[in-house]
């Protein structure tokens, strides 16, 4: 992945106002700018997060337009990290700083720059929709599991209400549903762990 350096100017409002966008000098032909930006008083940590707060949702942006799927923040956070490896995704980060002309305070300005190639663009948005119908299918396949667990459960349960007699209709129901309610757990669990993380 290639990398630009971090730029820093300073001026009054007026003056980056008039600046042209910090993307200049990375526009490629084909290729796709994600551009997140943060402003603060002062540049630290805070700024930072909002920095990359913006970016996760510039990204959620690109993917739900690149496929008209929804997805969820846990899935945008692994995909920026996705992009920021891919091979020929430019990465720039900017600084500028601007004087308010109303308060006197100087206000900085953060800007993160990513620019996707084309075929990185396709691959992306490939693996989003490959991602998506797993999930589903991984949702399906729980929803089936988990009713028909419980359907096997309960006739299980009243079979052996019947053979007994009632005498231990408790103790059956507090096994039966304690069993059941653990198998549900892993068979969600196994969902999540297959078709949700992976």
């Amino acid at each position: 992945m290639a990398h630009g350096g971090v730029e820093s100017s300073s001026g009054t409002a007026a003056e980056a106002a008039a600046t042209k966008p910090a993307t200049e000098g990375v526009e490629l032909p084909g290729y796709r700018l994600v551009i997140a930006e943060a402003y603060d008083l002062r540049d630290d940590d805070t700024t930072q997060r909002q920095l990359d707060r913006d970016l996760r949702r510039k990204i959620h942006q690109l993917a739900e337009e690149l496929t008209e799927l929804s997805f969820r923040e846990t899935t945008i956070e692994r995909e920026v990290s996705w992009l920021r490896r891919q091979p020929n995704v430019i990465e720039r980060q900017l600084r500028e700083e601007a004087v308010d002309p109303l308060t006197g305070q100087t206000r900085v300005v953060r800007r993160l720059i990513l620019s996707i190639p084309p075929d990185v663009l396709e691959s992306w948005t490939d693996r989003l929709r490959q991602h998506h119908a797993a999930w589903v299918h991984g949702l399906l396949l729980g929803i089936a599991a988990t009713a028909l667990l419980w359907i096997a459960a309960l006739l299980s349960m009243a079979g052996l209400d019947r053979w007994t007699g009632g005498y231990r209709r408790g103790w059956i129901v507090f096994f039966g549903l304690l069993l059941t309610g653990c198998a549900t757990a892993a068979i969600w669990s196994y969902v999540y762990l297959t078709y949700y993380i992976a």
